[in-house]
């Protein structure tokens, strides 16, 4: 009867620690999409004009 609850145990911690890690790469893709586009606005602002004559 042990034996059941620790397997049990041992894929609820498993999901756990799983969804866990799929939620931080998650937010780490996020963050780094936000920190790209700012990177994209600053490039754009700071890039010279050119004049053709």
């Amino acid at each position: 009867m042990g034996v059941i609850f620790t397997v049990g145990s041992s894929f609820s911690l498993a999901k756990t620690l799983r969804d866990r890690h799929e939620a931080e790469k998650l937010t780490s893709k996020v963050e780094e999409a936000r920190v790209e586009r700012i990177l994209t606005e600053h490039k754009r602002k700071k890039a010279p004009t050119v004049i053709n004559h």
